[in-house]
């Protein structure tokens, strides 16, 4: 009985002792940069989105356009993302999650629906412009564009 109240201790002490070390040194899970977001909306047309970040943060896209109710019928507003300087930004980026790269084009790898995302870090200072294209069905109904400003 006594050492079971011993070895009880030792093992709480061990516990303290490395709670107090991970509390004091935190060990960061995932990812240690800002993610800014940017979101998508729609009012009559779109307006160009310009958004400034610092080297190393992250910007993450999301499409907040509800679908449209027209009856029994829904028609989504989907959202395609693309960077036109595909080089630029398979260079000044990492981290893309939901983009596809390549030298030509940098691309949101789908459309976006309602609620989803697309994100990629920025590691190199410059100006990155995307151009944004909303689709109802099988077809455009707006298009309009955006700049990321890196620091």
């Amino acid at each position: 009985m006594r050492r079971t109240k011993m070895w009880l201790a030792v093992v709480g002490v061990v516990f303290f002792l490395i709670t107090v070390i991970f509390l004091e040194n935190p060990v960061p899970v995932g990812a240690e940069e800002m993610c800014i977001p940017v979101t998508i909306r729609y009012q009559e047309h779109m307006q160009s989105l310009k958004t400034t970040v610092n080297k190393g943060d992250c910007v993450v896209w999301i499409n907040f356009i509800p679908a449209i109710h027209s009856g029994a019928l829904t028609d989504a507003n989907d959202v395609l993302l693309s960077f036109p300087e595909g080089k630029q930004c398979l260079i000044g980026t990492k981290a893309p999650k939901g983009f596809k790269m390549d030298d030509k084009d940098c691309f949101a790898g789908g459309f976006l629906s309602y609620g989803e995302t697309a994100s990629m870090v920025f590691v190199k200072p410059g100006t990155y412009k995307y151009d944004i294209q909303i689709w109802q069905g099988k077809k455009i109904k707006d298009k309009s564009s955006g700049t990321i400003v890196v620091k």
